[in-house]
């Protein structure tokens, strides 16, 4: 008799487990429940995979795509004043075309360097970049940041060099005003430098000329070392609504806003003449 409801038990379990498989494998509504119950372990997994793959895509993205943005700017800062000079050529060219024995224009390489540090002594109008004597960094020798005159070399070390930059009243330098023979010399202000944006004066402009805001400036072929025609900044009103003042009844003297920098900037170009 025992036997006989042991032999019933094990019929019944194995017919109840072959109703339960084909039941699952024809109600959706089983099928819903098992998932729904295991799904968000395979998503999470699944998510979490994805997730580390993606991070380490983008982290490697992230660092090519830096790579390719710092290349393109140097090399756009290095067009921008090759062809701010080769205007500067063409229009020397046009004008002095019949004379002869023209000395030869002079050509420049190019170094990029970073900026590594600003001197908070001098209100960061000096700056540090890592490159010095052994990359062949001089004293003199001009800087171009984004396309725009930056300042000049003062010191160099083995391995570092200061800039002086424009805000310097120091750092002198041959300008004039762009579309014009109207020359003069630009030097750092520092009268009102905690009181506003920095500003550039030009000394020895032409008493007998007329001056407007707005006007451009440019440094000029005068200077030896500077590129002639690479943008400075342009003529502003003083704090009295004057943009060129008579001084000791020689000459004039204007105010320039020079071109604003980023404050982030991170890379200038060192001009060598060659």
């Amino acid at each position: 008799m025992l036997r006989k409801l042991d032999k019933l038990t094990v019929f019944g379990v194995i017919s109840m487990c072959l109703f339960c498989a084909v039941w699952f494998k024809n109600s959706s509504a089983v099928k819903s429940v098992v998932t729904d119950f295991i799904a968000p372990f395979l998503v999470k997994e699944k998510a979490l995979g994805k997730k580390l793959e993606n991070s380490y895509l983008l982290s490697k993205s992230k660092i090519e795509l830096i790579k390719e943005v710092e290349r393109i700017t140097r090399e756009q800062q290095i067009t921008e004043v090759n062809i701010k000079q080769l205007t500067a050529l063409a229009r020397q060219n046009e004008e002095l075309r019949e004379i002869l024995n023209l000395s030869s224009q002079v050509s420049y390489s190019f170094l990029a360097a970073e900026i590594i540090s600003a001197d908070p002594a001098s209100a960061g109008r000096r700056v540090r970049i890592d490159r010095g004597s052994d990359d062949g960094v001089v004293v003199g020798q001009p800087v171009i940041a984004n396309g725009v005159f930056y300042g000049r070399i003062l010191e160099v070390s083995k391995h570092t060099a200061l800039i002086l930059t424009v805000y310097d009243p120091n750092c002198k330098v041959s300008v004039r005003v762009a579309g014009t023979n109207l020359h003069g010399i630009m030097i750092g202000d520092v009268s009102e430098q905690w009181k506003s944006a920095p500003r550039c004066k030009i000394q020895y402009l032409p008493r007998d000329q007329t001056y407007s805001e707005g006007m451009i400036v440019e440094t000029s072929a005068l200077g030896s070392v500077t590129p002639a025609a690479i943008p400075v900044g342009k003529l502003v009103a003083d704090v009295h609504g004057s943009v060129a003042t008579v001084i000791d009844n020689l000459y004039k003297e204007a105010t320039i806003q020079p071109i604003n920098f980023n404050e982030n900037i991170k890379f200038v170009l060192v001009l060598t003449i060659l």
